[in-house]
């Protein structure tokens, strides 16, 4: 994985909106729900996501996002690298998944975000990806090179993409995803006894897109449990698995 600094813009350190500046700044006129596709046997998320997350869709106070996702994916990269065989098998904070789930789903995860740059439909990749556990990490590591490829059009950040949460731009986009690639590697590390270093800037802004796409109530028929009780002062990390239901306590449990 290379490149992760050649963006031409990146994010201030004076950069960082809070929910509530995002959701002042939103404008959903331009927002519309995701397109019909003819197979959604492997699309959880289309029906389970909030409207709200594609409420903020013109959320202009989004800076560039594009080198903090390359750094979360350098750090998953990293975090599943470290994974080794036996512990594939262990359960994680993603009730439904074991670490080899979660792995597959974290990479599906990269690659939609790369399909729907250029320009296919998010559906063409299920919600897994069907790799052999040696394949994970070299799978992962050239879908990372071949996101950053793709995003490396700057046009890309306010075009309007569909994806299964509604149809945003880019840089909202990005937000997001910037949440699940941290999301997941934190459940990937604290599964299998890793402390990768979260930035701190980057899940900030990336949890703000979150409080406005999940808010704390009505959370009825979507992905996400309760938000759990957290600190103030907590690490942004767990202020942001928190707020997506998870207990930052979690660890596994090995005999």
């Amino acid at each position: 994985m290379t490149g992760f600094n050649s963006y031409p813009h990146h994010m201030s350190s004076a950069i960082s909106p809070t929910a509530t500046e995002i959701a002042e700044t939103t404008d959903t006129s331009d927002v519309t729900e995701p397109a019909e596709t003819s197979d959604t046997s492997d699309v959880t998320e289309p029906a389970a996501v909030p409207r709200a997350f594609a409420a903020s869709a013109a959320a202009s106070a989004l800076p560039d996002l594009r080198r903090q996702l390359d750094d979360a994916l350098a750090l998953a990269a990293g975090t599943l690298a470290a994974i080794g065989p036996d512990e594939l098998d262990r359960p994680t904070p993603c009730t439904d998944l074991d670490v080899r789930g979660l792995a597959r789903h974290l990479l599906a995860a990269v690659r939609r975000i790369t399909v729907v740059g250029r320009g296919e439909h998010f559906a063409t990749v299920g919600h897994q990806v069907e790799v052999t556990d040696d394949e994970i990490v070299p799978s992962f590591g050239a879908a990372a090179a071949e996101l950053h490829a793709v995003w490396s059009d700057e046009t890309l950040l306010d075009r309007m993409l569909t994806l299964p949460f509604g149809t945003t731009p880019g840089r909202v986009a990005l937000g997001v995803y910037l949440a699940e690639v941290s999301t997941h590697t934190w459940d990937l590390a604290v599964a299998t006894g890793q402390s990768p270093e979260f930035d701190d800037a980057a899940i900030e802004v990336a949890a703000a897109v979150v409080r406005v796409g999940i808010p704390a109530d009505g959370r009825e028929g979507i992905p996400f449990a309760p938000v759990r009780p957290v600190a103030s002062d907590a690490p942004a990390i767990d202020r942001l698995v928190a707020w997506e239901g998870r207990d930052p306590a979690w660890r596994t449990v090995t005999a």
